[in-house]
């Protein structure tokens, strides 16, 4: 930009810096860098701005009719600026290195004569603008840090920049540069860090990859761009997690990727725009295998009928051709990674095959000697023959089922862990159990499979029954025995609680270790049973959160309240829709002697309420004076008196079981000190949502139906004692969603003060549901707290 002259001389103050300025960096730089000047080759337009227009801003060629062409270097505006300006979308690593490094930039820049530049992309800090050449510089030549500097300053003087301003833009300028020099010799110290751990499903992958095989994406982030990157930087990347067919390509293809240690690849749904399009084109029927015969195998290892017939899935000729040769690079990119430890395949879609002969699986396994954790979705894998592939494997994972006819036969030690996503026959389990002697951590959904044609109660008594005589076959049973079953952890999803249980008492005095157990369900005769049988017990929980948090006719109550009683070590109950109900048991709340418990994660309920009468007598009358009022009056027989002796007789014993059943309570949650999270409740949110109309934006939105409050809760008042838990010192999460509370301003001052701990506040969190009469006292004690602490979050 000729009318821009403090460019120039900065530029020409930068050289001078390098050739011959005392900054101790420069020989460094000099060592590792070529640098490139591009000198001005047109000073006709210069010549313009020093006789004739100050502001011109080309040079002096004529193209038509009009005068000049433009140049690319600016002031002023005190920027520093980044791609790109085409498009809104930032480049893949803007927010994670080069928005950081143009902000050291700016920081040093200031730091030298407190001149404020702003550091960001041009399409959000200027205006969206094309042909820029950092642009260029990113998305065609592969630049990595393509930087725009607009110079001083912001208007005063415009493009007429003092003479004596040339010398601090020119130091100020060389400080950013010398940082961004500094900050490329960390970029290239962390260019391994930047590319350690790839999952093409988040950040900017998804929006490039869904087009990258468009028109619209050609030239730039294309498919060649992709094949281009993993090429680069394919040997810095250690975990990759692939979602996109053209990832398992581009890592496969030239090695890029051979130094993984670990590989995720799942199930390869996401389809491209074009996919999408040339499928709209064809009629839809039905799908069909597809064998390819006729293109060649990318290796002989996969000759042989290794390989499945794909199925069509109405996908075209390109299409099918595209993915017979992902299927094979699928394997062998396993393959060509010797050095993994973790390998997670999900199930191969149907449109891309799989393996038709299973032993390749075991084979590959037992080439990829540092493995230790395996995730296997395509087929059902005998566990016997992985380990034996691979008898170093620590954990295994899988979405299918564990048959009879795949009980352990051997046994085998190193094993920690096993998931099973699919159900698991009881046999297999204690056969499993018993010959993997380290294994820690069991995880199943199920035990039994529906739609048998056996009734549950007769297979659970076989199940049962087929239990017992394997343990006492084993002797693992005896007390001597016992040790050999080294089992901490025990989850499992889904239950029928009536017949699980069953199974549950006949396995859990086999577990002596057992720490933590998760159960969907969890009723008393299993709990019980725990803690006979279990005395390590640290954590116990019900497996998912349910939508509905209230009781069913199946809920069995005071289940927490077992394990707060007899489980000296629990640190965690977490399963809010187990309840403590009070009105169940009166003792509910005696007797607790759990002093390392650190989440307690369940409902108290039972606590006598009042009617809405009764509340209008607490609120409005002193009960003690009333009562000897009616007394003495009585005889007058005054019937415009709206309380009889009895009825407020009646109150005041109510609120004084009430009270004393709330000091219980908050008496024993006081002993448990070590408490960092109690979450007493859990707002219930219909599984199906309502529609209501916005007026903001001017259509239908989706919201969540936020259900009336659980009766009979604490009412975590300070009048009813809640400053009695004062000695939660540690505590970091407090909930009280969904419960009929109490708390006001006083309340909410208490805990600023008394739980300066205290990081999360649940309970008064904006639930977007009109029509709500709490709503609106929500938002003031969110307030309120915000303005006491503002390091609690709300949720």
């Amino acid at each position: 930009m000729f009318r821009e002259w403090i460019t120039g001389s900065v530029v020409e103050y930068l050289i001078y810096q390098l050739l011959v300025g005392t900054d101790a960096r420069v020989a460094g730089y000099l060592k590792k860098y070529t640098f490139h000047i591009i000198p001005i080759m047109n000073p006709d337009g210069f010549i313009i701005t020093q006789t004739t227009d100050r502001l011109h801003r080309k040079n002096a060629q004529r193209e038509g009719n009009c005068l000049g062409t433009d140049m690319d270097f600016h002031a002023y505006g005190q920027l520093l600026l980044t791609p790109y300006g085409y498009t809104s979308v930032s480049p893949a690593n803007y927010d994670s290195y080069l928005k950081p490094l143009a902000d050291g930039a700016v920081k040093a820049l200031e730091a030298v004569h407190g001149t404020h530049f702003q550091a960001g992309d041009i399409y959000h800090t200027i205006y969206p603008a094309s042909g820029s050449s950092i642009d260029y510089a990113m998305g065609v030549a592969g630049v990595p840090v393509p930087l725009a500097f607009e110079l001083r300053d912001t208007g005063l003087f415009e493009f007429s920049l003092p003479a004596d301003q040339i010398i601090p833009s020119g130091q100020e300028t060389w400080a950013a540069f010398a940082c961004v020099q500094v900050s490329r010799l960390w970029h290239n110290a962390f260019i391994p860090s930047l590319w350690h751990t790839i999952d093409d499903s988040t950040q900017s992958w998804n929006h490039y990859l869904e087009k990258h095989d468009s028109h619209e994406e050609h030239g730039q982030h294309d498919t060649e761009w992709v094949m281009h990157i993993f090429s680069k930087y394919g040997h810095h990347i250690r975990e990759l997690t692939i979602s996109w067919t053209v990832i398992i390509s581009a890592a496969f293809m030239d090695e890029a990727c051979t130094r993984l240690v670990s590989l995720t690849i799942h199930r390869l749904y996401k389809e491209t725009k074009r996919d999408v399009l040339e499928k709209q084109g064809i009629p839809e029927g039905r799908s069909y295998a597809v064998n390819k015969p006729g293109l060649p195998m990318l290796s002989p290892i996969l000759e042989g009928g290794v390989m499945k017939d794909m199925w069509s899935n109405g996908r075209p000729e390109r299409q099918q051709q595209n993915n017979w040769i992902v299927a094979q690079q699928y394997w062998l990119l396993v393959r060509q990674n010797q050095g993994l430890r973790v390998l997670n395949l999900k199930r191969m879609p149907q449109w891309m095959g799989g393996l038709a002969r299973e032993a390749f699986f075991y084979e590959t396994v037992e080439l990829l000697d540092r493995l230790v954790d395996v995730t296997m979705d395509d087929f059902e894998v005998d566990l016997n023959r992985l380990l034996i592939a691979q008898p170093r494997l620590l954990r295994f994972r899988t979405l299918l089922n564990f048959h009879n006819r795949h009980v352990l036969t051997t046994t085998f030690s190193g094993l920690r862990l096993v998931e099973c996503k699919g159900f698991m026959s009881p046999v297999s389990m204690v056969a499993m159990l018993s010959r993997l002697p380290d294994l820690e951590e069991l995880r199943l959904y199920s035990f039994l499979r529906g739609n048998t044609g056996i009734t549950d109660l007769k297979l659970a008594n076989n199940a049962c029954a087929a239990l017992r005589a394997l343990i006492n076959y084993t002797s693992i049973s005896s007390p001597s025995s016992r040790s050999s079953c080294n089992l901490q952890t025990f989850v499992l999803e889904l239950t029928k609680k009536d017949l699980d249980a069953r199974i549950l008492k006949v396995l859990i005095p086999w577990w002596p270790n057992l720490r933590k157990l998760v159960v969907a369900g969890l009723t008393r005769e299993v709990a019980m049973a725990v803690i006979e049988h279990c005395p390590r017990l640290e954590h116990v929980g019900e497996s998912k959160d349910p939508q509905n948090i209230f009781p069913t006719q199946h809920t069995e109550f005071n289940i927490p309240t077992l394990f707060l009683k007899y489980c000296p070590n629990l640190r965690v109950i977490d399963g809010i829709q187990l309840q403590v109900d009070i009105d169940a048991d009166t003792k509910a709340a005696e007797g607790w002697i759990c002093p390392q418990l650190r989440t307690l994660r369940c409902q108290i309920v039972g606590i006598p309420q009042f009617t809405e009468q009764e509340r209008i007598t607490l609120d409005t009358l002193n009960l003690d004076s009333l009562l000897l009022s009616l007394s003495l009056d009585l005889k007058e027989e005054e019937e415009e008196r709206a309380v009889s002796v009895a009825e407020a007789a009646a109150t005041r014993d109510k609120a004084l079981t009430r009270q004393n059943i709330h000091h219980q309570i908050y008496d024993q949650l006081a002993q448990l000190a070590a408490l960092r999270r109690l979450v007493l409740g859990h707002e219930f949110r219909d599984y199906y949502r309502i529609s209501r109309y916005s007026q903001a934006v001017g259509e239908l939105e989706r919201v969540w139906n936020y259900d009336d409050p659980i009766q009979g809760t604490l009412e975590l008042s300070l009048a009813s004692g809640l400053d009695r838990l004062s000695t939660l010192r540690y505590l970091e999460e407090f909930s009280f969603e969904g419960c009929d509370h109490r708390i006001g301003k006083l309340e909410i001052e208490w805990m600023a003060v008394n739980w300066p701990n205290l990081r999360v506040l649940r309970g008064v969190a904006d639930d977007t549901t009109s029509g709500r009469a709490y709503a609106a006292q929500k938002k003031m004690l969110r307030e309120h707290m915000q303005t006491l602490r503002p390091d609690i979050l709300f949720s």
